[in-house]
């Protein structure tokens, strides 16, 4: 299996909603360069976000596997951590 690109590998770990809203605020931050012009941070925002795009079906796959092995969905894994964390 092919290692995630590092900064996707808590994505992996999230529940699908804080995937989602991760995506969402960027994608509100493209538009608010845009709308204000900066060209240069609109287009490393693009090429970003288009980066990792191309590694979703790869994270899906490793997030299958992992939550598949633990026996939990990704909402129970991070529900527990945070019982584990909380006491």
């Amino acid at each position: 299996m092919a290692k995630a690109h590092p900064s996707t590998d808590r994505l992996a770990l999230l529940p699908a909603r804080y995937a989602v809203r991760t995506w969402m605020v960027s994608t509100a931050g493209l538009a608010k360069d845009i709308r204000r012009l900066k060209w240069k941070f609109a287009t490393d925002r693009m090429r970003v976000l288009f980066e990792m795009a191309g590694l979703v079906p790869q994270l899906l796959r490793e997030r299958r596997v992992l939550f598949r092995s633990v026996g939990r969905s990704a909402e129970e894994q991070l529900e527990f951590q945070l019982r584990q964390n909380s006491q």
